[in-house]
């Protein structure tokens, strides 16, 4: 199975290209890297199919679109994930170096960030009657 990208996930989920690209903007600017992007102008200019009418308001509108709100709430998630691997590493690294509040911190993180809400058995299960 092929992985698909963040922004098309994203995309999959607001349902329209240029919204994507400015919750991509608003909300992870780093996709952007080497961009000069400060201002829903600068989308304008770089993207053709963002509306010549968009303004600042009209772009925080559409974060009250049902799709949008989702798509945010989507990438935000993600974003947290990235910097809770990221808090793991650097705990992981100073327990390495013998660090031993680092290397308790990081035991009882991972019970907590591996841990599967429900676990795969657990939930075809859960649709069958016995």
């Amino acid at each position: 199975m092929a992985s698909t990208s963040i922004k098309q996930q994203l995309q999959d989920i607001i349902k329209n290209e240029y919204k994507t690209i400015y919750v991509l903007w608003k909300y992870c600017p780093q996709y952007f890297q080497g961009k000069e992007l400060n201002s829903i102008d600068d989308l304008k200019a770089n993207w053709k199919m963002f509306p010549k009418s968009t303004d600042e308001q009209m772009a925080l509108n559409w974060e009250l679109e049902e799709d949008v709100s989702k798509g945010i709430k989507f990438l935000l998630d993600k974003l947290h994930q990235k910097k809770m691997v990221d808090v793991y590493l650097t705990f992981y690294e100073k327990a390495k170096e013998g660090d031993v509040a680092s290397a308790k911190f990081l035991m009882d993180f991972s019970k907590e960030f591996f841990k599967d809400s429900i676990s795969e058995l657990e939930s075809l299960l859960n649709g069958i009657e016995v």
